[in-house]
């Protein structure tokens, strides 16, 4: 005689799984949002620094006025619903960018 075999259990298993593992992974995109892209601060400082002189020559300035650029780094924050969570805490492992470019308008340099 031949035991009795129930597929019930095995397709129960597969259900469960196949609806388990997207709600696992939808709840921790929206906990955590969409991830920051990784990159060279070496890399985003060239960037930084060739746009602020794009700008500079967009201007066409007359004279040559003095150039001031700085780049600095700030704080990033969470996202998703975690950031409800961290409102008032920044991420360590994240950093912004931030070009601070000015022209310095002397006298001596341009026409009034």
């Amino acid at each position: 005689m031949r035991p009795s075999f129930s597929r019930k259990p095995a397709v129960l298993a597969l259900a469960v799984t196949v609806i388990a593992v997207p709600v696992l992974w939808l709840g921790h995109r929206l906990w955590n949002g969409d991830p920051y892209p990784s990159a060279d601060p070496d890399a985003i400082a060239v960037q930084l620094g060739r746009d602020a002189r794009l700008a500079y020559d967009d201007l066409a300035l007359p004279g040559r006025p003095e150039v001031t650029s700085q780049i600095r780094t700030g704080a990033c924050y969470y996202r998703g619903l975690r950031s409800f969570a961290h409102i008032d805490r920044s991420r360590l492992d994240v950093d912004s960018f931030q070009l601070d470019w000015g022209v310095t308008r002397t006298a001596s340099t341009w026409s009034t």
